[in-house]
């Protein structure tokens, strides 16, 4: 389990060298909105959990996203970044904890910042945040065959294939992973 301090950076935000990431706070949901409604293609087959995976999604649903993220902050069982350009949102991460004691890591960027390095740097962070802060030992990263970019982002980062679909195997997420040894 992750370590819980009274001091965690994603409540502050992190600032890499374009982003900030940052906890979602009360009043982030329009942002986050419209960060999802323009992604909302690249965003089909993300966790049922999460309000961009909807039937019908509007800002009330999203806020109300933001606010139980928060108000579930210190279980540590779920951390939640928004990535902020300037007073945008390109982008979600989240590390969550598993059963087996790893942890998954999730990510999406907005489609219009795709393709600038945005996010292997927000990724990047978070994993030094996982590794060092949180004293996360084992990270999972669930990727869909369609979502290119994101293979490409693991590869670049030094994260390992460890299962993909077999051939003619309904399709499933590929698994990258990175452990601290």
């Amino acid at each position: 389990m992750a370590v819980i301090t009274q001091s965690d950076p994603l409540l502050d935000g992190i600032r890499t060298p374009r982003l900030v990431l940052v906890a979602p706070q009360a009043g982030d949901g329009a942002a986050l909105f419209q960060a999802i409604v323009a992604s909302q293609h690249e965003l089909q087959g993300f966790a049922a959990d999460l309000p961009w995976s909807q039937p019908v999604l509007d800002v009330a649903l999203v806020e109300r996203y933001c606010y139980e993220v928060q108000r579930n902050w210190q279980r540590g069982d779920s951390k939640v970044a928004l990535l902020w350009l300037g007073d945008e949102v390109v982008g979600w991460l989240r590390l969550q904890h598993q059963p087996d004691e790893s942890w998954l890591l999730q990510f999406w960027g907005h489609s219009d910042w795709q393709g600038q390095g945005l996010f292997t740097e927000a990724v990047e962070r978070m994993l030094v945040l996982a590794f060092g802060h949180y004293q996360v030992r084992d990270i999972r990263v669930p990727v869909a065959d369609n979502q290119q970019a994101a293979h490409r982002l693991c590869a670049r980062l030094g994260m390992r294939l460890l299962s993909a679909p077999s051939p003619g195997e309904a399709a499933g997420p590929f698994l990258y992973g990175v452990a601290l040894h």
